[in-house]
C-alpha cells in the first residue's frame, strides 16, 4: 500500500474511532510527588514500578525527578494502588498532591464555560479564558481587520489533519526590521501557555490603541510574529476527547498516535530526553523534522532567521525560565553570561508582579535534560540572539490543569518580564537594522 494512503486511512480511522467514544475520563486519577533522588539507581527503582505495573501509553510523567527536583507522576486510577504499594515496598516516600484530577478538569471547564457564557453577545474577547482553536483564529482576523495598518493574520502551512498553523504578525511602518518569534502550545495540553501568549498579545495592541509611546516604539523597531498554537490538532484533541493530551495527532503505527514537537526539531534531534518509542509521550519522531508543524515553522522562520532577535517558546508548568543548552548540561553558548543575566532580570520583573517565584537557568540544571527543542534550534541553527524557554506558572498544585483564574495573573507576570527583554532589545538594537534581504 502508498504510504501516501497508509496514512489517510490511519487518519480516517483515528478521527472515526474517537468521534464514537466518549471523552477519555480521568475521574480517580491522583498526581503524586516523590522527593529529590540520591543516584541513577533510586530513579531507575521507581521507573522500574512505573514500567511493571503501567503500560507505556498510559504513562504520564508530570515532571522526571532528579537528584536536586522532586518528581511529579499522575497515576490511573486502576493501577494506582498497585503502583503504591510497590513504592511502599521499595521504600520510595511520596506524597498525593492532587486527589481527583478529574474533578479539577471539570471545575476548571465549567468556570471556563460560565465567563464565555457572560461575554457571549457582548464581547469577542478570548484575553482571560480558555478558548478553543476557531476562536483564536477569529480574535486574530478581528485584530486585523480593526487594526490593518498594524495587525495581519495568515497561515504558514496545516496540519495532517488539515488545520492551519496561524500566525498574527504585528508590526509598525514595515521596511526592514528585527523581528520576534513567539511560539505556545506546542504541547496540547499546557493552556496556560497559549492564553500568555494572547495576553501579551493583547497588551501590545492595547498599548498601540491607548497611545502608550513606549509601545508604539516597541511596535515601531520590532514586528512580532505570534504563533499562538503551534500544536492544532493536538489542542483541540484536549477539548474534545483527551484533556491531557500530550503530542500532535498523527499516526505513528498502528496502536500509536503522535510525535512530541518539541523533541522533533533537527538540532541535536535524538539525543537524552526524547523517546525512540512511539507510543511514548516524549517521542521524538521517526526522523528530524518529520512533523509537519515543526516543518511550517523551519520553513517560515529559517529562509530569513537573521532578521529574528528574539524566540521565546511558552510552555507549562515550573516556574522556571530556561537559557541555552536544553539537551546538555555540560556546556553553554559563548555568550550565556550575558543572556542569563538578562534572563534574571526577566524572572526578578516576574516576581514583581505577583510574587510568584521563577528561577533562571539551564533546563539540565533546574528541570531536567531533553533534546530536539524549538529553542534550542533557535540558536542552535538559526542563530537567533536571545533563545529563550519558560515554564509559567504553577508549582504542581494544578499542573496542566490550571483553573481560569490563573489566565490572568500568568499573564501579567510574564508580560513585565517580556518588557525586560523589549527594552534590552531596543536599547542594543534599535538603532541598527538586521542584515538587509
Amino acid at each position: 500500500m502508498e504510504p501516501f494512503i497508509r496514512v489517510v486511512l490511519l487518519l480516517l480511522f483515528v478521527t472515526s474511532r474517537h468521534s464514537l467514544c466518549e471523552r477519555i475520563s480521568y475521574d480517580g486519577d491522583i498526581v503524586i510527588t516523590i522527593d529529590a533522588l540520591e543516584g541513577d539507581e533510586r530513579l531507575g527503582t521507581v521507573l522500574d514500578i512505573f514500567n511493571k505495573h503501567i503500560p507505556l501509553q498510559e504513562q504520564d510523567v508530570w515532571k522526571e525527578p532528579s537528584t536536586t527536583q522532586p518528581g511529579f507522576f499522575r497515576l490511573p486510577l486502576k493501577y494506582k494502588t498497585d503502583v503504591l504499594n510497590s513504592l511502599d515496598s521499595a521504600g520510595i516516600a511520596y506524597s498525593v498532591k492532587i486527589e481527583d484530577i478529574g474533578r479539577l478538569i471539570r471545575k476548571a471547564e465549567e468556570e471556563n464555560e460560565a465567563i464565555k457564557a457572560q461575554r457571549n453577545g457582548i464581547s469577542r474577547n478570548i484575553v482571560g479564558t480558555f478558548p478553543r482553536l476557531d476562536e483564536v483564529i477569529e480574535w486574530m482576523n478581528n485584530i486585523s481587520i480593526q487594526y490593518p495598518e498594524l495587525a495581519s493574520t495568515f497561515s504558514i502551512g496545516n496540519t495532517a489533519f488539515g488545520r492551519p498553523q496561524q500566525v498574527l504578525k504585528l508590526g509598525l511602518n514595515g521596511g526592514n526590521k528585527w523581528r520576534v518569534w513567539v511560539d505556545a502550545a506546542m504541547h496540547a495540553r499546557e493552556w496556560l501557555s497559549p492564553t500568555t501568549a494572547i495576553y501579551i498579545t493583547d497588551q501590545l495592541i492595547q498599548g498601540y490603541a491607548n497611545g502608550d509611546p513606549e509601545i508604539i516604539n516597541f511596535l515601531t523597531v520590532l514586528d512580532f510574529h505570534i504563533l499562538i498554537i503551534s500544536n492544532p490538532d493536538g489542542y483541540e484533541y484536549t477539548h474534545t476527547d483527551d484533556r491531557l493530551w500530550r503530542k500532535n495527532r498523527r499516526p505513528t503505527t498502528d496502536t500509536c498516535t503522535g510525535v512530541d514537537l518539541n523533541r522533533n526539531f533537527a538540532f541535536q534531534w535524538g539525543g537524552t530526553g526524547a523517546s525512540p518509542a512511539p507510543c511514548d509521550n516524549t517521542y521524538m519522531g521517526p526522523y528530524a523534522a518529520s512533523e509537519r508543524e515543526v516543518v511550517n515553522i523551519v520553513n517560515y522562520v529559517l529562509p530569513e532567521a537573521s532578521k529574528y532577535i528574539w524566540y521565546m517558546a511558552y510552555h507549562t508548568w515550573g516556574k522556571q525560565f530556561f537559557t541555552r543548552w536544553d539537551y546538555t548540561g555540560s556546556e553553554v553558548p559563548p555568550d550565556h553570561d550575558e543572556l542569563l543575566n538578562l534572563a534574571q532580570r526577566t524572572v526578578d520583573a516576574i516576581v514583581a508582579v505577583n510574587g510568584e517565584f521563577y528561577e533562571a537557568g539551564t533546563a539540565p540544571n533546574l528541570m531536567y535534560t531533553f533534546s530536539g527543542s524549538s529553542s534550542d534550534w533557535s540558536r542552535g541553527t538559526a542563530n537567533i540572539k536571545y533563545p529563550y524557554l519558560v515554564e509559567l506558572r504553577d508549582d504542581g498544585t494544578y499542573g496542566f490543569v490550571a483553573p481560569p483564574e490563573e489566565i490572568i495573573p500568568c499573564g501579567a507576570e510574564n508580560w513585565a518580564g517580556a518588557q525586560v527583554i523589549l527594552r534590552e532589545i531596543v536599547a542594543n538594537y534599535g538603532a541598527t537594522p538586521p542584515p538587509s534581504d
